[in-house]
Parts: structure tokens; C-alpha cells; sequence
């Protein structure tokens, strides 16, 4: 179980972290340098129509980081207009969150929302912020070693949980992830399916080759609740339906670089 600490920790470990920043500036030699650069496009369609997208930009870091950004509009059931941006950063080698910020934004009815939170890991423990409109929060919670980070909307950060997935194992297996938007920890279930199948004439995302058949995995998370996730042999989330609010996500293209996009590497 989660708990909630007062503020006199969290100014302890601000301080502290802050002081393990400066230190490891002074000694950094060289900043680390982007490995490689993956961006990508996911159409947001109900019952054949299109109502947004989300794009999706990861950079592999030369000191053991990944750092992943997105932005995403849809129209939501209730016509409200959704929009968000966020942004992950996480430990390559063991998948371990390091800090998460994310901003939503509802427009219905001319009114305007704004949800902003920010998550930052210091070993199990997270500093957390939240802001709706005028409101704010901030609490210092412990997590279970190695829990993620998935906010429920946010279709890219399935990769993170398929990069938990232990294939020998198989069946359905659980994970603690920390929902940002939520402020709690929640469990975060994958299973694998079998092999599906597609359409002959379904054309393949562009920039990607074009596969036959995809895995098939059963995910269930908090908010995002219970969605069916597609996943071509290269290991790229390539469609995913979510059942709940009955919307399917379409990777629609793909560019991949060495280094970061307009360097020389």
C-alpha cells in the first residue's frame, strides 16, 4: 500500500537530490549524446471515423536513458476536445522511471480545463505534483521497486509494459505502475493471445515493413481499462483497440535515425 508522507521529507530529498545534481554536473565530463531517434504517428479513429491522432518522438541516450515525448488531440465521446503533451524518462538497462511531466487540456462547451502533473523517482520514492485549473497537490508516496509509469491515455507507453514481458514465462502477468494523472499506483496486466492474422488489403504502417501476422496481447490498466494490443515482428505497437470507449489507435508511419533528427551521425 502507498503512503503519504509530509512535506518535511520532501524538502529533505529536493535538497538532497539537488546537491547530487550540481555534483554530478561538475564531474560530467561530456553530456551524453543521442544513440538513436525513433518518431512515429497513431490516427485515432471510432467506427471508421477519424477524431485525432498522437505522435510520438524516442530518443536512446548514451548514459543509459530513454527519453520519450508525445503530443495527441481526439475528440472525446462527450465532444469534449482532449490535448496533452508528456514527456518519460527512464533507465534503458532496467526499464526503471526516472521522472514523468503531463499536461492535458479539455475544451467542451467553451469551458477549458488544464491537468498538469509532474513525477519524480528518488530510488522508491516519487515527489509528486498535480494541478487541475487553480488546484494544486504534492505529496511524497513510496512505490514498489521497479514500478512503472503509464498514464491510461498516452498509447505509446504500452511499449514500456511489453518491454516487461517475459515471453518464456508466458500467460497473463501483473506489474505496479503509477499513474501520473491519478496520483495512486495501480496494477497493469499483460497476456499473450496468440498470433492474428491481418486483412490482406490492411496496409502496413509506412516505413515499416509489412507483416503477415502480429502478436496479440490482452492489456488491462486503470483508466485505460481493457484494450487489445497488436504488435508486428519489430517490435512496434502497430494498433491497438480499446474496448471501454470503443476507439482504435493505427500506427500510420514510422522514421527511424542513428543519432538525433538533422544530426550527421
Amino acid at each position: 500500500m502507498s503512503k503519504t508522507h509530509s512535506l518535511v521529507p520532501l524538502v529533505a530529498a529536493c535538497l538532497i537530490f539537488s546537491a547530487l545534481d550540481g555534483w554530478a554536473v561538475e564531474t560530467e565530463s561530456e553530456p551524453p549524446t543521442v544513440i538513436s531517434t525513433t518518431q512515429g504517428l497513431y490516427e485515432v479513429h471510432r467506427s471508421g471515423k477519424r477524431l485525432g491522432s498522437e505522435t510520438f518522438i524516442e530518443r536512446v541516450l548514451s548514459s543509459n536513458t530513454v527519453i520519450i515525448e508525445s503530443t495527441y488531440d481526439v475528440l472525446a465521446q462527450d465532444s469534449a476536445f482532449v490535448t496533452g503533451n508528456n514527456r518519460l524518462e527512464y533507465e534503458e538497462d532496467s526499464g526503471f522511471p526516472r521522472s514523468y511531466y503531463t499536461q492535458k487540456k479539455i475544451e467542451k462547451d467553451g469551458t477549458l480545463q488544464i491537468h498538469e502533473a509532474t513525477a519524480k523517482m528518488f530510488a522508491n520514492v516519487v515527489v509528486w505534483e498535480n494541478r487541475v485549473d487553480d488546484v494544486e497537490q504534492r505529496q511524497v508516496l513510496e512505490l514498489p521497486t521497479g514500478c512503472l509509469f503509464v498514464e491510461g491515455n498516452v498509447v505509446h507507453h504500452v511499449t514500456v509494459v511489453l518491454d516487461r514481458y517475459n515471453a518464456s514465462a508466458g500467460g497473463k502477468q501483473t506489474y505496479r505502475a503509477f499513474d501520473p494523472m491519478g496520483g495512486r499506483a495501480t496494477n497493469v496486466m499483460l497476456e499473450y493471445i496468440g498470433e492474428s492474422t491481418i486483412d490482406a488489403e490492411t496496409p502496413g504502417p509506412a516505413g515499416l515493413p509489412r507483416d503477415k501476422q502480429l502478436s496479440h496481447y490482452k492489456y488491462f490498466a486503470g483508466r485505460l481499462s481493457q484494450a487489445d494490443i497488436f504488435v508486428n515482428s519489430a517490435g512496434f505497437v502497430v494498433r491497438v483497440d480499446v474496448e471501454n470507449v470503443d476507439m482504435e489507435y493505427v500506427l500510420v508511419s514510422v522514421e527511424q535515425h542513428n543519432g538525433d533528427f538533422g544530426s550527421s551521425q
